[in-house]
């Protein structure tokens, strides 16, 4: 996991050089997990401000997650973010949750494999495959943090037709 977290840390560090001219100080959302966001963001950050010859700063801010990290990016309140893969296609196309097309961002992407996990109470399930979910309705269903990649994520699994 070191070796990837290293590779993906040297990888950005390139990939934030197409955003030398841009300002003189950026903002980098990132979500809050402590495991993996956010340690992840303020060593990016961190490696980037110590960089003498970039030409910016690069401050980390926590965040919900992917939802609100794609708002701040629009709002021009961040100029970067770690954004959940699907979450970037979505803002490209202006799909899923999110209704207008946005296309001019800049975030990383797939740092990881991404695992989705439902944890149901017995009594709801019949088999304890996927399609359990959407026969859950009206029932207590725990998603995640507001506006988190994890919140738009189960709610995308358990009702893909809805839009939020």
């Amino acid at each position: 996991m070191l070796r990837i977290t290293f590779a993906f840390l040297l990888t950005s560090l390139f990939a934030l050089a197409a955003i030398r001219l841009v300002s003189e100080y950026l903002y980098f959302n990132h979500g809050n997990y402590r495991r993996y966001f956010l340690p992840c963001g303020v060593a990016l950050s961190t490696l980037v401000s110590a960089q003498e010859d970039v030409g910016f700063s690069l401050s980390s801010i926590s965040s919900a997650g992917s939802m609100e990290n794609i708002k701040l990016m629009r709002d021009n309140q961040a100029q970067f973010a770690i954004l959940l893969g699907i979450f970037g296609a979505w803002a490209y196309e202006g799909s899923g949750p999110i209704r207008n097309p946005y296309k001019n961002f800049r975030s990383i992407s797939a740092m990881w494999p991404n695992v989705e996990h439902f944890i149901l109470r017995s009594d709801l399930v019949s088999d304890g495959g996927v399609r359990n979910i959407s026969g859950i309705d009206g029932e207590r269903f725990s998603i995640g943090m507001r506006n988190s990649g994890a919140e738009y994520t189960a709610l995308y699994f358990r009702c893909p037709w809805h839009r939020l």
